[in-house]
């Protein structure tokens, strides 16, 4: 999308970035920095709010709001036209960080509109693998769809193990190298946990339908 018409003639769209962790240039924060770039080579305006701005106390609704960074950050989302939010995945679940700020969201219920109603909302997670990524970008549409927000079609799940694997595989094969497969026994017990319960299922069936024939 290209803003630079729409900004002729009016001010141009404001995008958020809200993301990233506290480890110094956390995958997420560039993920941030690289999106707000494109957004800016094609006429928007943006801020980035990164994890040294969302060091915010525990959200507890109050009358005023005292810490000046949760204030700027409740202003700039009640101002923006679009937000991009990057979480990593914790145990298949949004970070506290980035949570938290969200959490103080709840400032904007009274807004017109209220929450992120009508926003746009780009979500990006990053995790050590598919599956943690998929899952935490679930919930990460969930808690927009909570406040009102619209995801995007497009969500993305950046797995950043591949590329410690591609940084690696030069290196003759050691025992951490092995296949995922073989070092994490996780998915055979998952595969055998199914085939036991669907044995289960059968099982209890076959009793039901012997004493409803009796």
């Amino acid at each position: 999308m290209n803003f630079s018409a729409a900004a002729t003639s009016a001010a141009p769209p404001l995008i958020v970035g809200i993301g990233g962790s506290t480890r110094p240039r956390s995958s997420g924060e560039l993920a941030l920095r690289y999106c707000l770039n494109r957004a800016e080579e094609a006429g928007a305006q943006t801020e980035l709010l990164s994890a040294e701005d969302l060091q915010l106390p525990m959200y507890e609704p109050a009358p005023t709001m005292t810490d000046p960074r949760a204030a700027r950050l409740v202003d700039l989302v009640g101002r923006a036209d679009a937000l991009i939010i990057a979480s990593p995945a914790y145990h298949a679940g949004i970070s506290g960080l980035v949570k938290n700020a969200l959490d103080h969201l709840e400032e904007l219920r009274l807004a017109s509109p209220p929450y992120l109603d009508g926003k746009a909302i780009g979500c990006i997670t990053t995790a050590q693998g598919p599956q943690g990524g998929a899952l935490t970008l679930s919930a990460l549409r969930s808690v927009v769809h909570a406040l009102r927000g619209w995801p995007t079609p497009l969500g993305v799940v950046i797995d950043t193990s591949r590329r410690t694997r591609t940084r690696n595989h030069s290196r003759p094969a050691q025992h951490h190298d092995r296949p995922s497969a073989q070092r994490d026994p996780a998915p055979q017990r998952y595969l055998a946990t199914q085939r036991y319960l669907a044995t289960q299922r059968t099982s209890t069936y076959e009793l039901a339908r012997r004493r409803l024939n009796d």
